[in-house]
């Protein structure tokens, strides 16, 4: 739920005591033995006393108090009441930013590009200017400059809409979601030189020599635009932007603002679109294959385990392979293009049961306004691409971990959403993977003894 409180030394120290303590006191005394934890809390008012190792594991769990809904960043109290979860100041897991990313993307209609730079400079179109103003304002500044091209009538017209908009959105207690992936996914499925601005450019090439059946296409990205915000954070458990997503999300402020905090960056990316039908023909002979069995046993599991309802259809099959390649992929061309591996983001595009597509782009960004120097989207090339996917067909095959990495499976209860994957061959950083580095199983790519890869 977000909420964390500091350790609760009191209620610790007297939970399940026969007699209420008249006025607890408390001394704590570290005896610094390297054997184990030998810190005692001891009440000098009653005696009673604890050594702090019995608040950890499964059995000290009973020994906490409950929760008090404690926001500390909001200064407030909810109503909780869950059993509270041990964890060590500065823990790796105690804060994770729950993010959603959109890519810009170019249109042919000239009232989407009205509505657009409106949009973007609203602080001042929107101020109620004279039309004889508003238009010395339109010459005198160049990010203004391609309003100039439409009427008097368009560009007023484009106000309104924009007001009205944003007066109906203040209104709204949910905002309607938008299908990001399904926009991007049209975009780079059927790119063209001619449809690109300053923030996007993206340059098909052919597939490279022995993958063609694989690979329906490779999209160079030249130029791209990303905007990434903040819309919460999540504790233990990190967010991910799937059906699973995180619905216990602590929020930013205590009441809605209507706004978060966001960064825009400029970078290039590669963008691989999969044979569909390969991919559909593999899937169907997957479907009942022992380890998607297993994982999706995982996956009910893992709902379970955090009050969520079993029994949803992941295409598992579908993620684990566009999901393992891209990994895979990601690690060999940090090699090569110049940029660090936690600097390279993924992202997957899987679809739904109706619309089912396959692709993912490995895309890098920076903050500054010229964006990237082309290290990345050079190697879309044919020449560089085939050997990479050759180097990627090899990696598959084995890990240093081997035997226990290509052997792992998750046992029932486990809730582990992985298979032969581990640190040396597939897990990626926290900044780079779209899933916390779930559903990978080199399986999928390379035969490990299951029958279950693609003939690739």
């Amino acid at each position: 739920h977000g909420h964390i409180d500091e350790f609760p030394y009191i209620d610790f120290v007297h939970k399940n005591a026969a007699t209420p303590c008249p006025g607890p006191q408390l001394r704590l005394n570290d005896a610094g033995s390297v054997l184990g934890p030998r810190v005692t809390i001891t009440c000098t008012a009653c005696g009673n006393s604890r050594n702090i190792a019995e608040a950890s594991g499964t059995r000290g769990a009973d020994t906490l108090p409950y929760c008090r809904g404690r926001h500390p960043h909001l200064q407030i109290f909810e109503d909780c009441q869950e059993p509270l979860k041990l964890m060590v100041l500065g823990a790796s897991n105690l804060w994770f930013n729950d993010t959603l990313t959109a890519l810009h993307l170019p249109s042919e209609s000239r009232e989407h590009a009205i509505a657009t730079l409106v949009e973007h400079n609203w602080q001042i179109l929107g101020s109620g200017l004279e039309t004889k103003v508003l238009r010395a304002v339109i010459s005198g500044m160049p990010a203004l400059h391609a309003l100039s091209d439409f009427t008097d009538e368009q560009l007023a017209q484009a106000i309104e809409i924009e007001r009205e908009r944003r007066q109906s959105h203040d209104r709204q207690s949910q905002p309607e979601a938008v299908d990001l992936l399904g926009a991007e996914w049209k975009m780079f499925s059927h790119p063209t030189t001619q449809l690109h601005d300053d923030d996007f450019l993206a340059e098909e090439t052919e597939a490279p020599e022995g993958f063609t059946t694989f690979v329906a296409g490779v999209v160079k990205v030249h130029r791209l635009r990303e905007v990434t915000a903040s819309v919460g954070f999540t504790r233990i458990d990190a967010p991910y932007n799937l059906e699973q997503r995180h619905v216990e999300r602590a929020p930013l402020a205590r009441n809605r603002v209507g706004w978060v905090p966001a960064v825009e960056r400029r970078g290039e990316g590669i963008f691989i679109q999969l044979n569909e039908d390969l991919v559909a023909k593999w899937c169907n002979r997957a479907e009942n294959h022992e380890d998607i069995k297993r994982l999706r046993a995982a996956n009910d599991q893992w709902r379970l385990n955090r009050g969520l309802p079993t029994g949803t259809h992941l295409p598992v099959p579908r993620l684990l392979l566009i999901h393992t390649l891209s990994h895979l992929l990601l690690r060999r061309v940090a090699l090569e293009c110049g940029y660090s591996a936690t600097s390279i983001r993924e992202r997957l595009y899987v679809g739904t049961t109706e619309q089912p597509t396959a692709g993912f782009l490995l895309s890098t960004a920076a903050s500054d306004s010229e964006g990237t120097l082309g290290g990345l989207v050079a190697l879309g090339d044919q020449r560089f691409l085939g050997r990479l996917l050759d180097q990627v067909r090899e990696d598959a095959r084995t890990c240093s971990s081997d035997p226990h990495c290509a052997e792992y499976l998750p046992e029932p209860p486990s809730d582990q959403l992985h298979g032969a994957a581990c640190h040396a061959c597939l897990f990626a950083s926290e900044t780079s993977c779209e899933a916390g580095n779930r559903w990978l199983h080199r399986g999928v790519l390379a035969d490990l003894g299951s029958g279950l890869a693609i003939d690739w």
